[in-house]
């Protein structure tokens, strides 16, 4: 669910008036700004639908998630956890294997607050148990362990979102048990142990979403709704208040979202570098930057590998990575880096 990016171009807009009607243009980016970067390959197995949080700016952690599928159709729910190193090996990355968490699962939310990581919720596939999940553990980054803290106790669910804004982590909207799309939040007090509920996401209830943030402002965006469409609602909440924003589609009678059909999507990473935050994969090859100064949104290099969706993503310094996924119904392995400062280069992944 992450951090930074890029010192991109910020466009100014140029008004123009025709008759009684305004019309702005912007430049919206270019496919050739910013570029992926073949990293090492995850430590672990293939996997999709897995979490990832990052402790600073130094190191990542990626685990549990949807393995292989058995004879009778179940997916194997993964507990490993991975820790991800992007100086290690000159600079291509490397991977430690650090503690299972104590039950495996997929598509669980995750957050972290100082150098604890929290992991909840999420689907757990098998021949006895077939359901979601409301139970909440602790990652101690600094003792490798993990402790079970209070459950999560809103409707057990998967595909949820979680993020942490002054230092409180927040779970909300997923889909429960009969396939009803949700859309409460609830904040965890990681000090007292405590969750409390607080106002319900106000734009349609869904699942698949993304959560960015930025200076103690959480974003949440795109998913699919009650009616299998993707989302195009678009709202940021400052730990009280929910606050729209401008949709992810040709909503207006200006031109700068003209483009915006190709940014919806459902089950895609999304992180934040400085100024912008970066919405990838989905099932969707484009990549989009959303900058918070002009509050448009700026396409990007399209991601270069297979197409695919449930991969994790986050940001480390002043790059991104992205990796695992499901393609194909398969899971994956690899991983790329996002340069935000770089110029496309079609040998950069290979």
């Amino acid at each position: 669910m992450n951090k930074r990016f890029l010192s991109a171009l910020a466009i100014g807009v140029a008004v123009l008036s025709l008759g009684a009607c305004n019309k702005s243009s912007s430049t919206n980016g270019s496919t050739t700004e910013g570029n992926w970067i073949k990293k090492a390959s995850f430590g672990g197995p293939a996997r999709a639908y897995a979490v990832s949080f990052t402790i600073g700016d130094s190191v990542a952690y990626v685990g549990s998630g949807q393995g292989t599928a058995d004879p009778n159709f179940y997916f194997t729910r993964l507990a490993d956890f991975w820790k991800f190193s992007p100086n290690a090996n000159a600079g291509f990355g490397g991977w430690t294997q650090v503690a299972s968490m104590p039950v495996g699962r997929y598509m669980a939310s995750a957050f972290s607050i100082g150098s604890i990581g929290y992991v909840g919720t999420g689907f757990n596939d098998s021949v006895t148990v077939n359901s979601n999940l409301n139970d909440f553990y602790a990652y101690d980054t600094q003792t490798n362990l993990w402790q079970e803290k209070k459950p999560f106790p809103g409707t057990a669910r998967q595909q949820a979102v979680g993020f942490a804004i002054n230092n409180m982590g927040y779970i909300g909207t997923g889909k429960d048990n009969n396939r009803n799309l949700l859309g409460d939040f609830w904040q965890y007090n990681p000090g007292a142990d405590t969750w409390t509920a607080i106002t319900s996401y106000p734009g349609e209830k869904r699942y698949g979403a993304v959560a960015f943030t930025r200076n103690n402002i959480a974003y949440v965006v795109t998913g699919t709704n009650g009616s299998n469409a993707l989302s195009t609602d678009f709202y940021s909440f400052d730990g009280s208040n929910w606050s729209p924003l401008a949709a992810i589609t040709t909503a207006s009678t200006e031109t700068f979202d003209d483009n915006y059909t190709s940014i919806v999507r459902s089950n895609a990473v999304a992180f934040t570098i400085g100024d912008y935050a970066y919405l990838a994969t989905g099932n969707n090859l484009n990549t989009w930057a959303y900058n918070f100064k002009t509050t448009y949104w700026e396409i990007r290099t399209p991601y270069q590998k297979t197409t695919r969706g449930g991969a994790v993503g986050f940001a480390l310094g002043s790059y991104g990575y992205v990796g695992t996924g499901s393609a194909s119904g398969v899971g994956t392995d690899n991983f790329s880096q996002f340069d935000p400062n770089a110029t496309y280069d079609e040998n950069s992944e290979k």
